[in-house]
């Protein structure tokens, strides 16, 4: 689904620093809400010049259907800081990342053992649906479980 990067900017105050969850290699990722549902989600804003990747990981995120395999719900493309970027739009997920779960005093009550112990095969269950699908991962670690 397309959407425009006006929205994209109501959603996340502007792309505010303090609505950040992270930033790697190929860019940043922010918490957005939707103003008039509430409903969250994340956006990844790609560096300049990553349209072709971008393109890639939607052909191949939007034909994919398991739970342990974050959706793609939409995505566009625009100007912001002064360059083309590339946007796409996911379900939110679990608060933080798997790493953030493990290590954050706040999110341990929320991430019981009985919860912990569940992810191990959750994760191997995803990633053997991602090479049934021919489709390889490249960067599973603890900061992209979510």
């Amino acid at each position: 689904v397309p959407l425009t990067v006006a929205y994209l900017r109501q959603c996340t105050g502007d792309f505010a620093e303090d609505r950040v969850l992270g930033e790697g290699a190929f860019g940043r990722v922010y918490k957005g809400v939707d103003l008039q549902g509430g409903f969250r989600f994340v956006v990844k804003v790609l560096r300049a010049g990553r349209q072709a990747m971008a393109r890639r990981e939607i052909d191949a995120l939007s034909h994919l259907d398991h739970e342990g395999v974050v959706r793609l719900l939409a995505y566009g493309d625009g100007q912001h800081g002064g360059e083309l970027r590339a946007f796409l739009v996911y379900d939110f997920g679990i608060p933080g990342s798997l790493r953030q779960n493990l290590r954050d005093e706040s999110l341990a009550p929320d991430f019981t053992w009985v919860r912990r112990l569940r992810v191990a095969p959750q994760i191997a269950a995803a990633l053997a649906y991602l090479h049934r699908c021919r489709i390889l991962h490249g960067d599973v670690t603890s900061d992209n479980v979510v």
